[in-house]
């Protein structure tokens, strides 16, 4: 019974770090390396923000592969998993709390690519196994998309939703000084200043990878 309060505390305060490097560090690394190369917000999405959010995706199965054991299911099930998770739930979830317009352009473009990437996991998983041709035809097929994202605003124009909003944030552990004194000098620690964006950035990832893992 200890044990388990022990690990829902370490759970808990695991979602917390994962929270603040994300608010603090890896969505403002993204900002200004966006302003920094002028890059719009499907290419942002599309290459570090799909960086980040599917790092704990590529630690896990990565894991899964390394840890003795029967587990490569498992590093399967949490790729297809979070993808079918993405799609239903966090759509669902986010189209509830606010309510937004999205351009039906890069829906159509997503839907394509995503229509092929689920033809060629079947025809490949269909033999059971994944060879190197066939791995490099999925790291090929992701370069064509990150292509498709860059040139398909001037096949299909259209212009992204710009919205100013005033947020208000509650944050529990600031009710416990001690504790939050504690994660901010330990974020602080790990990470580069905030200029630095691109050692922020891959500092940001390296953590989510590893708050996965645990």
């Amino acid at each position: 019974m200890i044990t388990l309060i022990a690990w829902i505390g370490v759970l808990i305060v695991s979602f917390y770090i994962l929270a603040r490097v994300c608010d603090d560090y890896f969505v403002v690394s993204l900002e200004l390396i966006s302003e920094r190369f002028k890059l719009s917000q499907d290419m942002t999405g599309a290459t570090l923000m799909a960086i980040g959010s599917s790092a704990p995706e590529l630690f896990v199965s990565l894991i899964a592969l390394i840890k003795p054991g029967d587990h490569v299911s498992i590093g399967l099930g949490t790729i297809i998993g979070s993808a079918i998770f993405n799609i239903l739930v966090i759509v669902g979830v986010t189209a509830t709390v606010k309510k937004a317009i999205v351009p039906w352009q890069p829906i159509v473009r997503d839907l394509l690519f995503y229509s092929i990437s689920i033809f060629l996991l079947m025809h490949f998983f269909s033999t059971g196994y994944i060879t190197w041709s066939e791995a490099a035809i999925f790291v090929s097929t992701y370069c064509l998309y990150v292509f498709a994202v860059f040139f398909w605003r001037r096949l299909f124009p259209y212009t992204d939703q710009v919205e100013t909003a005033k947020e208000y944030e509650e944050d529990v552990i600031e009710k416990f000084p001690k504790v939050n004194e504690i994660l901010e000098n330990a974020l602080t620690t790990c990470f580069p200043d905030r200029e630095r964006y691109f050692s922020t950035f891959g500092m940001s990832v390296l953590i989510i990878g590893i708050l996965c893992w645990i």
